[in-house]
């Protein structure tokens, strides 16, 4: 198995957010109960073992570098 690109990446994490559960349906499908589609994004992640790192931040939402362990974000060493 290759490698996921970062677009593939941010693309399954796209289809999470817009297909996630909103009073038990799927807000894009419409399915009550399980979304196929999530269901196979969240596959995807699993089986290339990025879902424990997160969803990817946006520039937007970025502090310009990774806080270390027990530091909070935005504080500088």
């Amino acid at each position: 198995m290759s490698a996921p690109t970062r677009a593939q990446v941010n693309d399954w994490w796209r289809i999470l957010a817009e297909h996630q559960q909103r009073d038990g349906r799927c807000p894009r499908c419409g399915t009550r109960g399980r979304c196929w589609e999530r269901a196979a994004a969240l596959a995807e992640l699993i089986a290339h073992d990025v879902y424990h790192l997160g969803p990817p931040l946006t520039p937007a939402t970025s502090t310009g570098g990774n806080p270390t362990a027990g530091q909070p974000e935005g504080e500088v060493p």
